[in-house]
């Protein structure tokens, strides 16, 4: 819980307004508590708890993006989950976190290698199961690398085979974990590239 007086802040989308689109964007969060909103936020709609819509009308300037807030959480039901979507997409989300232009976007291709979205060869990128980045992480873009789930989920969604790259000095149970969830969860029409 936050103290009196103490509040959490990020900004994000920064720097993007060429990438993205000016408009209404859509805010879902689970949890208690009250979002405020900055930067180039020029409206805010609270829909009803955990949904909101933010006016966001970008600039190209340093601390131009989306600013979010927390200023009020409770402890036994804090904020979390904060996700973003693009306008027009409220639906989409729903069924896929996967922008429609960047899915199109693999379709040209019959393999996807995920080396670079897995940090294989970082330093920062855990080796142990328990402690990879799983799809309930904070976020997909650190030096940690994007989680094997949302690899999977995105190659099943596109039937593009998957060609994945182990950490470098992965143990074997980390190996066994791995060919578990792909057993599991891939497509069974899919073929698996695996990477040392």
């Amino acid at each position: 819980a936050l103290e009196v007086n103490q509040a959490v802040q990020a900004l994000t989308l920064r720097d993007l307004e060429e990438h993205y689109t000016n408009g209404w964007y859509t805010v879902f969060y689970d949890g208690d508590g009250v979002l405020d909103f900055s930067a180039d936020v020029t409206a805010v709609q609270r829909l009803k708890p955990g949904h909101i819509l933010v006016h966001l009308q970008l600039r190209a300037e340093a601390s131009s993006g989306l600013g979010i807030k927390i200023s009020h959480t409770l402890s036994e039901d804090p904020i979390r989950n904060i996700r973003i979507i693009t306008p027009g997409f409220e639906e989409r989300s729903e069924v896929s976190p996967f922008h429609p232009a960047f899915v199109a976007s693999l379709q040209r291709f019959s393999m996807l290698r995920f080396t670079e979205w897995m940090h294989a060869e970082s330093k920062h990128t855990p080796i142990n199961w328990t402690e990879r980045t799983t799809s309930l992480h904070f976020s997909q873009g650190t030096t940690r690398g994007v989680s094997l789930e949302y690899i999977v989920l995105l190659v099943n969604e596109v039937a593009k085979s998957p060609w994945i790259s182990l950490p470098v000095n992965a143990p074997n149970d980390y190996i066994q974990s791995l060919f578990s969830m792909l057993a599991s969860d891939l497509r069974p029409d899919l073929s698996v590239y695996l990477e040392l």
